[in-house]
């Protein structure tokens, strides 16, 4: 099987959380599946540690897929599957949505946020990945730094072209499809003090 396209619209908040919904579109046409796994890391190699709540999960007819989650070594586990354990043929889509806690970089030049879309472990290939991000306010364009990069874990190729839409949205995309382990990140950095620092206690 494969992913026909993967987007994701990304609501940066003025308190540093993260609003995300997923759209990933299947093609189960030479194979079918009961459904797929979404898992998200909240756990980093380099000690940091984030808080991730997952909502809700939906199919093209805004039924809800039968969800069972679980944490294991860092790691969410989102498990979608038809109610009736039924298989699945062509293209199915899947809208999951979940909310990211203690991900924006405080560091000296900017707030930043550094976000892989997809994520570097599907192991079947992806034509197309997307992203729109919301800001938390108006940003003047001059007074963002933005980037794209595609790959596998730690590459740092740019197959993939970012725009400006207006001074609170901007869209990502990919420019050739994905292999499998490559993904799509992002990397947004907003002027200091647009994102209101986490408390100790919160971090």
């Amino acid at each position: 099987w494969s992913i026909t396209s993967f987007h994701s619209d990304i609501k940066i908040n003025e308190n540093g959380n993260v609003d995300i919904t997923e759209t990933i579109v299947a093609d189960f046409s030479n194979e079918a599946h009961r459904g797929i796994e979404r898992i998200l890391p909240y756990k980093y190699a380099n000690g940091k540690s984030t808080h991730i709540y997952f909502n809700d999960a939906v199919n093209e007819n805004g039924n809800h897929w039968n969800v069972d989650t679980f944490r294991e070594n860092g790691w969410l586990h989102i498990q979608m599957r038809t109610q009736d354990d039924s298989q699945r043929e062509g293209l199915v889509t899947f809208v999951l949505n979940y909310r990211a806690e203690n991900v924006i970089n405080f560091i000296d030049i900017s707030d930043e946020f550094f976000w892989n879309v997809n994520g570097t472990d599907w192991v079947v290939p992806t034509d197309e990945v997307t992203a729109q991000i919301t800001l938390p306010k108006k940003i003047t364009p001059e007074d963002l730094r933005v980037k794209c990069i595609t790959g596998e874990y730690g590459e740092t190729k740019s197959d993939c072209e970012w725009k400006i839409e207006d001074k609170e949205t901007l869209t990502f995309s990919t420019n050739k499809p994905l292999n499998p382990y490559e993904g799509l990140s992002v990397v947004l950095g907003m002027p200091k003090d647009t994102i209101v620092k986490p408390t100790t206690a919160e971090k």
